[in-house]
């Protein structure tokens, strides 16, 4: 028998059921407390039939490992976000300056800016679905009064470029 002195058991694992085929560990006590009635205080006893019982020291040191683990990587945190902040503050400082002095540019969205940084020889081009056969010579002479004229707002995009910069947000620019 063991002798529990100030201990609380709890029923965990929870009803622990194993069938004798299914059972994959070697006959021992544990792998019969487990066949017989898997109560917690039988799986408990079992579990430290040898007498290896870790007493009272060893969770005081496992407590104690565990606050210092935990106070150590508190002050890491600590000394580490400063010098985080030395290296990226200038990564983050050079774009936000650009916003801060250019309020009114238009930045490129997400998609826009990866295609454009990424592709620098890329050209787009148009493609004017027609319901009746159209010659590109009236397409093409016809483009600035229907698409650039300035009572067309809506193509207004047309007449703009965007500007690709090593490090900084690609912005809109009028051709």
């Amino acid at each position: 028998t063991v002798r529990t002195v100030g201990c609380h058991l709890r029923r965990w694992p929870p009803r622990l059921v194993m069938a004798p085929e299914a059972s994959s560990a070697p006959p021992g006590p544990m792998s019969d407390a487990l066949l017989e009635g898997n109560d917690a205080r039988t799986l408990h006893a079992a579990s430290y039939a040898d007498g290896s019982r870790p007493g009272c020291f060893r969770r005081v040191c496992a407590c104690l490992g565990a606050f210092l683990l935990d106070l150590l990587t508190i002050l890491f945190l600590v000394v580490a976000a400063p010098l985080l902040l030395c290296l990226l503050g200038p990564l983050i400082l050079v774009p936000l300056v650009d916003r801060l002095l250019h309020p009114r540019r238009e930045y490129l969205d997400g998609v826009s800016a990866a295609f454009a940084n990424l592709t620098p020889d890329a050209i787009i081009h148009g493609l004017f679905i027609s319901e009746e056969p159209v010659e590109a010579e009236t397409i093409f002479s016809k483009f600035q009064e229907n698409y650039l004229s300035p009572e067309r707002t809506v193509f207004a995009r047309f007449k703009q470029r965007f500007v690709v910069r090593g490090c900084l947000w690609p912005y809109w620019k009028d051709a």
